[in-house]
């Protein structure tokens, strides 16, 4: 009989027998090694000793906080989460923590079916609406510095900004660029494109404008002249030039990590 490829190894973390055996069924019919755990006191002590491609963690709302610190620990990780409630503020906080998968209840196994097809973490983000006038919001993004995951995030940008009174052009063109540039410079040289290392970015449509702020957790840089073209050579200058040709303000805060956006349009 010949012996069928193990897709990996997870780790499933839920206090309930019956759902942790259901769930452990689940992922052995999905060709995965299975361990389980009880609580978090025995799965932290796994994940210390051994390797795991997903963990599966259920998230009480009591616990958020030790869910958090295992998050610190082992954010290299695949995670899906199952919080026991969908209440804005639990998913939100999860979202900030890690932004792979947060599934709010009930869950399928459809569910996790999409979840596992999918190569890349989900793109997890929070959009909220600051009053009753249609485009004064704002979205945050946190993720992870895979440069696959930059065309999502400019969509989500880009859909923030729809139906702003924005001037010809604006929007096709000079804030896609702007955003774009500084987004590809915290992934590729603030964070030098490390998976571990996280990118934060939180943008706010209003009246008069677009403000975008994005943080990287690299080491930083002495931040250039912006006010003329550097050399052809200095691909990074480049896009910082552009930057300060296109937007309305540009400001460079601890230590180069995070750049602070602003497109007026009026």
């Amino acid at each position: 009989m010949v012996s069928r490829r193990r897709r990996g190894r997870v780790l499933i973390l839920v206090a309930d027998p019956a759902v942790r055996g259901l769930l452990s069924r689940y992922f052995e019919s999905r060709e995965y090694y299975v361990e389980a755990a009880a609580d978090r006191e025995t799965g932290a002590s796994r994940l210390a000793r051994e390797d795991f491609d997903l963990v599966l963690a259920e998230v009480p709302g009591s616990e958020t906080d030790s869910v958090a610190q295992l998050l610190e620990r082992h954010r290299n990780r695949r995670w899906i989460l199952l919080p026991d409630s969908d209440h804005s503020s639990v998913l939100q906080r999860l979202w900030r923590l890690h932004p792979w998968d947060v599934l709010p209840p009930p869950v399928t196994f459809a569910d996790l079916d999409a979840i596992l097809r999918k190569s890349t973490p989900s793109v997890s983000f929070e959009t909220l609406i600051r009053e009753a006038e249609h485009w004064n919001r704002r979205v945050e993004i946190r993720f992870p510095s895979d440069i696959r995951l930059v065309p999502e995030v400019l969509r989500e940008v880009d859909r923030l900004c729809e139906g702003v009174p924005a001037e010809p052009g604006i929007r096709d063109v000079k804030i896609p660029l702007i955003v774009a540039e500084a987004v590809y410079n915290a992934v590729e040289h603030g964070n030098r494109s490390d998976p571990r290392k996280y990118v934060m970015l939180e943008a706010r449509a209003e009246k008069d404008g677009l403000t975008v702020v994005i943080e990287d957790e690299g080491e930083g840089f002495a931040v250039p002249n912006l006010e003329r073209l550097p050399e052809e050579q200095s691909e990074g200058g480049r896009g910082l030039f552009l930057m300060r040709l296109y937007a309305s303000e540009v400001r460079f805060e601890k230590g180069g990590r995070r750049v602070f956006l602003r497109r007026s349009w009026v």
